[in-house]
């Protein structure tokens, strides 16, 4: 199983994709088992990379979504 961490900005200056990949871990599990994982978002994973390269943390409203 792969979990998948994504977040999504409500607003923001630039057009972001919906959802933009910020974590991910591969998990080896045996059929019908099941385990906890942890994935931590820094500050920075909520941030985008600005046209002159620097980072852009905005003001605002996310949403984060975790699936497999």
């Amino acid at each position: 199983e792969t979990v998948l961490v994504y977040s999504r900005q409500h607003y923001g200056a630039m057009a972001l994709p919906d959802r933009r990949l910020r974590r991910f871990r591969r998990v080896a599990l045996a059929a019908g088992a099941s385990c906890t994982v942890r994935l931590a978002l820094d500050v920075d994973d909520l941030a985008y990379v600005a046209p002159d390269g620097r980072p852009v943390l905005e003001p605002g409203a996310f949403d984060v979504m975790v699936g497999g």
